[in-house]
């Protein structure tokens, strides 16, 4: 599962760097990958825009000490030619799609790997600061998108595009944090030692979600009725005060980096706007 977040998480990067497609000329407001320079025609007509081939390439960093995929060499689905409909499901499919033309696999790990932070958010001093600034920065470029409507500077098909980019970048975000909670709780449920920790079978749930057309689901443990099994509820909390030092510490916090991304869609003051071009 932590390959489907990767691929989510490079999907989120790309519809985010799509929306800034709104600030024109204005190359000072952009904060994703500002430097990306490659073939594509941007919405409003702007030149030296990246492709997605060529924006996961810009982006990409070694892991592992893999070496670099060539972009020449992959034979790339449709989706990740261009069509502004595409949807997150058909961007994430892309990227997991990705072959050489030849039918082999990508060596390494491809292009879901590590990224160069400095690249992909100019500032961000880390992966985790990144990723957190991408709801903001969506919700910004939408708001770009809503002003520049407003006083006739872009159409109403150019706004349905940046619409659909800010929808996709949304509902991508909430994979991202559905993706993030399995990992922790699958961590903790078969790796963790929960059950000797505190002496009781813990209780599980099981929740769902979907991405595209497929839909997935994991175990989440109930805390309420794993108390209910405890004579003594502070075994429970030193418990997890303890977990939270080592590895699930580290899978909580990047759940809650990503629960950080997609609160910012919440607040968003255009929310209702996009829902209007929606329908």
């Amino acid at each position: 599962m932590l390959t489907n977040t990767l691929f989510s998480i490079r999907t989120l990067y790309w519809f985010t760097y799509l929306q800034e497609d709104v600030y024109g000329s204005e190359t000072d407001k952009m904060r994703v990958a500002p430097d990306c320079s490659g073939s594509r025609k941007g919405l409003l007509g702007q030149s030296g825009r990246c492709t997605l081939p060529e924006f996961l390439s810009y982006v990409w960093a070694p892991t592992k000490g893999d070496s670099k995929p060539d972009v020449t060499k992959v034979a790339w689905p449709a989706a990740a030619k261009g069509p502004n409909s595409a949807t997150h499901g058909q961007i994430f499919n892309a990227i997991v799609k990705t072959r050489h033309a030849d039918g082999t696999k990508i060596g390494g790990y491809g292009f879901h790997g590590n990224c160069d932070t400095e690249k992909l958010l100019p500032g961000a001093q880390s992966y985790s600061e990144a990723l957190s600034r991408f709801g903001i920065t969506s919700v910004s470029a939408m708001e770009e998108t809503k002003t520049k409507h407003d006083s006739s500077e872009i159409t109403q098909g150019e706004r349905d595009v940046f619409s659909h980019w800010y929808r996709e970048a949304r509902s991508i975000s909430e994979a991202i944090v559905a993706f993030r909670e399995k990992e922790k709780w699958d961590y903790l449920k078969n790796k963790g030692g929960l059950e000797d920790k505190l002496g009781v079978v813990p209780v599980w749930t099981t929740k769902s979600g979907a991405l595209g057309e497929t839909t997935y689901s994991w175990s989440v443990l109930n805390v309420k009725e794993t108390l209910e099994e405890l004579d003594d509820t502070t075994v429970f909390y030193d418990t997890f005060k303890t977990l939270s030092e080592g590895d699930f510490g580290g899978y909580h916090a990047a759940w809650w980096t990503a629960k950080y991304a997609r609160s910012c869609y919440d607040s968003c003051s255009v929310e209702h706007e996009c829902e209007d071009d929606k329908a």
